[in-house]
């Protein structure tokens, strides 16, 4: 009997521990979040307050930025983030995290797409309550159907 109250114990500690976990990664995930925008924002500063000295000869670092910028033609990033995730959902899965919705738009739409271009967005779609989010993962809300308008 001594040793079932101990187990009992122990594995209420150990889920007590699993729920700070979580809480911690989502607070985690909340700051990353503000740190991309932060660096998003001092990027487009700086850019902006750094115009090359005659219009013919741009700074390296700006060339670099427009090649990874979002190509032309393709669909907004919320509309990619949607798409993903409705696949994901069409699939069985529960939700995608960040990094697994950049692989689904890198292999459909833009190979160069890097997770801060997808992470920030996606987490202001889920504070605006556009998406769901448990843990890491997002998903469409459970009242969507079919129709994700952007």
């Amino acid at each position: 009997m001594a040793n079932v109250s101990k187990i009992k114990i122990i594995q209420q500690k150990r889920r007590a521990i699993a729920q700070k976990i979580v809480q911690q990664r989502e607070v985690l995930g909340a700051l990353e979040a503000e740190e991309r925008d932060l660096e998003i924002a001092e990027r487009v500063l700086a850019s902006l307050f750094s115009e090359p000295e005659s219009g013919l000869d741009a700074p390296a670092h700006v060339e670099e930025e427009e090649e990874s910028g979002k190509p032309d033609g393709i669909p907004t990033m919320p509309t990619m983030i949607y798409e993903a995730l409705k696949d994901a959902r069409d699939r069985g899965l529960k939700g995608l995290e960040p990094k697994d919705i950049t692989a689904y738009i890198a292999a459909k739409w833009w190979p160069s797409v890097k997770i801060n271009n997808v992470g920030p967005i996606a987490w202001r779609l889920y504070k605006s309550e556009k998406l769901a989010k448990r843990q890491s993962k997002y998903r469409l809300p459970d009242a969507w159907g079919e129709n994700i308008a952007a």
